[in-house]
């Protein structure tokens, strides 16, 4: 393709003002577009600073929000243990509630092989039935109490 000559008498770009003649074909040729070319070169490592400004502010950004989501992964599992602990000492309680009353029947129970005079205890009478006499013991045929 053949170039095409522009003529341009004065054209202002950034802080620089160019007046030449040139034409639109290639970039390194000098007049306007060399010019112009510089101008932008110039402006490439003020563009690959804010770029670079820009990455590090997005990777702080990510690295903020990782540790965000840690601290909240982190608070997540506490909660749970929490939850898990007091749900195991709800299940204390109610074993100690349980180991109560059965201490509660064999306190009674114990009470009732030391002192019940009158029947069975469960499958036989009582220590006191058996030394001073009580229902069941008292004239039987299995040899009464201590007393008789």
């Amino acid at each position: 393709m053949a170039a095409t000559p522009t003529s341009v008498t004065s054209k202002s770009a950034a802080t620089h003002t160019v007046t030449t003649t040139g034409t639109t074909e290639g970039t390194s040729q000098g007049g306007f577009f060399g010019a112009s070319e510089s101008i932008l070169q110039s402006l490439v490592p003020g563009i690959q600073a804010d770029l670079v400004r820009s990455e590090n502010a997005a990777n702080e950004a990510a690295a903020s929000a990782l540790a965000v989501t840690n601290d909240a992964t982190t608070a997540s599992n506490a909660a749970t243990q929490a939850s898990n602990s007091e749900t195991a000492a709800e299940g204390y309680k109610d074993d100690a509630e349980g180991f109560k009353n059965q201490a509660a029947t064999s306190a009674s129970e114990a009470e009732d092989w030391a002192r019940k005079t009158t029947g069975l205890v469960t499958t036989d009478y009582s220590a006191k039935a058996w030394a001073i006499g009580g229902t069941g013991v008292d004239n039987s045929g299995i040899g009464g109490s201590s007393k008789d």
